[in-house]
C-alpha cells in the first residue's frame, strides 16, 4: 500500500517509506522509530523484548521534538494532505503498540495547537490464521525466546487472552474510534490480492480523491511464503552472524561507552550496515487443518463483531467458516 498505492494520490509521505535524502524526513524517521518502533540503536528507548526493569523512561521531551519537526515539514509544503503509516504502530507482542494510540493521540492534539486537523484512519487486516503464520516465521529470531515453537505459539494465542485480545479487530477499530472520534475504513487484504480495483477504489472514495487513475501491478513486496501442493508454507527466519560483523558488533558495543560515538552513531548508516545480522531462512512451517480451524473458532466472533461495524463480508475471505 505505502510503495505502490499511497504515493501515487498526490499525499505528503510522513511515514515508510522514508526519503532518507530529506533532511527532515530522515530527522522524522529517527524520532518516530524512538516513539513507536523503539530498538536496541537507542540506549533510552529499548524494544519490550530488551526492557530492563526500573529503567527510566519518558517520553514527553521526545515527543515535543517529533512535532517540532513535523511542523517544519508541513510548513514548507503548500500541500494539506499528509499520510501517515507505519505497519508496527500496533504491535504488541515486541513493541508498545498498546500505549501507542495514546502517544499518538498526545501528538496529534500538539498538532492542533498549530493546525486544524481532520484525522482518518486505513486498516489494513488479514485473516488471524495467515496473520499468525506470518507473523511469527517473520519475527522468530526474537519471540521464539518466549514460545520456543510455532505450535506453543499458536495454542498460547487460543488459550491466553491477553494473546488473543490483540488480534481481534473489532476490539482495536473500537479503541481508535473512542480514541480518536475519526472515520475509520477497514481493508482486508484478501481483497488486495482478488479485487484490486475495488479495494483501491474505496481508498479513493474514503479519501474523497477525484481523477486520479493509475495501473496497479498485483505484486506483492517482502513475499517470505511459497505454495507446496497448494499449500502455503511460511519461511522461518533467523538472524546470525558471521566472524567479520561478530567481531564489528563486540566493538560497537565497546564504543558506545563514549558520548562521541553514541551521539553520532546514528548518522552512520554504512556501520549499521556492518554490523547488522544476516538473514537466514533455515526451515519453513506451515499450519495444519486443525491449527486453521481452531484459530477461525477462536476469532469468529470477533470477526462477525468487525463486518457489522464496517460493512464487509470476512467470510468469503476464510476469516471463519
Amino acid at each position: 500500500m505505502q510503495t505502490k498505492i499511497f504515493k501515487n494520490l498526490g499525499f505528503v509521505n510522513l511515514g515508510k517509506p522514508y526519503n532518507l535524502d530529506d533532511k527532515l524526513i530522515s530527522q522524522l524517521s529517527e524520532l518516530q522509530n524512538q516513539i513507536f518502533r523503539p530498538n536496541n540503536s537507542f540506549r533510552i528507548f529499548k524494544p519490550k523484548y530488551s526492557f530492563t526493569k526500573n529503567y527510566p523512561m519518558n517520553y514527553s521531551y521526545l515527543i515535543k521534538k517529533y512535532v517540532s519537526v513535523l511542523n517544519k515539514i508541513i510548513d514548507k509544503t503548500k500541500n494539506t494532505n499528509f499520510i501517515w503509516s507505519d505497519e508496527g504502530l500496533f504491535n504488541h507482542i515486541t513493541y508498545f503498540g498498546y500505549f501507542n494510540l495514546y502517544l499518538l493521540k498526545e501528538i496529534i492534539e500538539l498538532l492542533n495547537n498549530y493546525y486544524e486537523t481532520n484525522i482518518k484512519f486505513i486498516i489494513s487486516i488479514r485473516s488471524q490464521h495467515e496473520y499468525l503464520g506470518s507473523y511469527y516465521v517473520f519475527n522468530n529470531s526474537i519471540i521464539n525466546k518466549d514460545f520456543r515453537s510455532f505450535e506453543n505459539f499458536m495454542d498460547e494465542i487460543i488459550i491466553n487472552e491477553d494473546l488473543s485480545e490483540i488480534f481481534q479487530y473489532d476490539l482495536l477499530i473500537k479503541k481508535i474510534k473512542k480514541i480518536f472520534n475519526s472515520e475509520i475504513l477497514v481493508l482486508p487484504l484478501e481483497e488486495l490480492r482478488l479485487d484490486n480495483k475495488s479495494y483501491i477504489s474505496k481508498i479513493y472514495n474514503f479519501l474523497a480523491i477525484n481523477n486520479k487513475k493509475f495501473t496497479y501491478e498485483n505484486t506483492f513486496i517482502n513475499q517470505n511464503s511459497k505454495l507446496i501442493n497448494e499449500k502455503k508454507h511460511y519461511n522461518v527466519r533467523t538472524l546470525g552472524y558471521n566472524i567479520t560483523n561478530s567481531h564489528l558488533l563486540h566493538l560497537h558495543n565497546s564504543l558506545k561507552k563514549f558520548k562521541i560515538y553514541e551521539k553520532n552513531y546514528k548518522y552512520l548508516r554504512f556501520i549499521k550496515q556492518l554490523i547488522k545480522p544476516n538473514l537466514k531462512i533455515k526451515k519453513t512451517i506451515s499450519l495444519t487443518e486443525d491449527q486453521e480451524k481452531k484459530i477461525q473458532k477462536c476469532f469468529k466472533k470477533s470477526n462477525q463483531n468487525t463486518e457489522k461495524m464496517n460493512n464487509l463480508n470476512l467470510r468469503i475471505y476464510n476469516y471463519y467458516v
